[in-house]
């Protein structure tokens, strides 16, 4: 086992469900984040191997100026994974960055045949992850992640053998169940249970921390309309996926096994913060829901709302 998975793995293994061990564990997770933090940049420059590269498989995401010094060290973990993609993009906006010489060069150095940045006129915020993927390459298979996180070399392995097991689903490493009141209306996101059970479940929601998988065609066409996703969940493209998923009834499905990624330390606000610090889920959430009724005429959180066993096989 390299280094990269053994700071991953045991930080996960620090991070259990369980709130009593959650708390106590508090100490040593602050110790291998530091470690992690500390000597894995390093370690990443030097480790490499020669894993099976899927076609037609793009890893997408991006980034802003508060986090971009640190991205290099995110995508060494996605030049090292089990399975690599064809592609591997990072969406930038000319809002933020005016040239490419605004960009770090260590950033600009991981370019090759596998990664490369690219410049977008519009700052669409955290949607850029996916909203240009899905333009450019509507016919092949994206996975997100974030630009904050060291990933273990088997993130990508697990979506992609997960995927092959629920052909057409959305796969996620990690994610939460959609929950429901008395009256079968959804209740507040930090009531929604975390429990990451693997395996189908018609109710569940994604989290981009860890990587998910949108085979091609698998989310309502309404994903791309950058009026609605900015009005409605400016911050909250987990939010707005899940919805467009569950529009077109298709299944989050939460892959084997649960390591949540060791942070990369930064002094950058987190949507996470932002969005359960402030109640913003809760907003968007009702901000989403009410636009597809008055655009679709159908409620899709509801418990009586139907998501299907397996959609179509694109």
């Amino acid at each position: 086992m390299n280094s990269l998975d053994i700071y991953t793995k045991v930080y996960g293994c620090l991070c259990s469900d369980y709130y009593v061990w959650f708390k106590l564990m508090s100490p040593f997770r602050t110790i291998v984040r530091k470690l992690g933090n500390r000597f894995l940049p390093s370690y990443l420059k030097r480790y490499s191997e020669s894993p099976r590269v899927y076609p037609n498989l793009l890893v997408s995401l991006t980034s802003y100026p508060a986090r971009i010094n640190d991205v290099w060290k995110v995508i060494e973990c996605l030049k090292k994974q089990s399975v690599l993609p064809e592609k591997i993009i990072l969406w930038l906006s000319y809002d933020q960055f005016k040239n490419r010489s605004c960009i770090p060069e260590e950033v600009l150095q991981q370019e090759d045949g596998l990664f490369e940045v690219r410049l977008v006129e519009e700052d669409i915020r955290s949607h850029k992850k996916y909203y240009y993927a899905f333009q450019q390459y509507p016919d092949w298979t994206t996975i997100t992640c974030d630009d904050d996180v060291f990933y273990d070399t088997n993130m990508i392995k697990r979506l992609v053998e997960t995927s092959k097991l629920f052909p057409g689903c959305v796969v996620a490493n990690h994610s939460t169940e959609i929950s429901f009141g008395i009256t079968g209306d959804v209740v507040s996101y930090a009531e929604w249970d975390n429990k990451e059970i693997p395996g189908l479940s018609r109710n569940r929601c994604q989290i981009g921390i860890g990587g998910v998988l949108y085979p091609p065609h698998s989310l309502d066409e309404m994903v791309m309309d950058k009026n609605a996703f900015m009005r409605e969940a400016p911050y909250a493209d987990d939010l707005w996926l899940n919805a467009m998923a569950r529009l077109k009834h298709v299944p989050v499905i939460q892959a084997s096994k649960k390591f949540l990624p060791l942070p990369v330390v930064g002094n950058s606000e987190s949507l996470s913060d932002i969005n359960n610090g402030e109640n913003k889920n809760d907003e968007q959430l009702a901000s989403i829901r009410a636009f597809i009724i008055k655009a679709k005429g159908v409620d899709i959180y509801t418990s009586s709302y139907s998501v299907g066993k397996r959609p179509k096989v694109f």
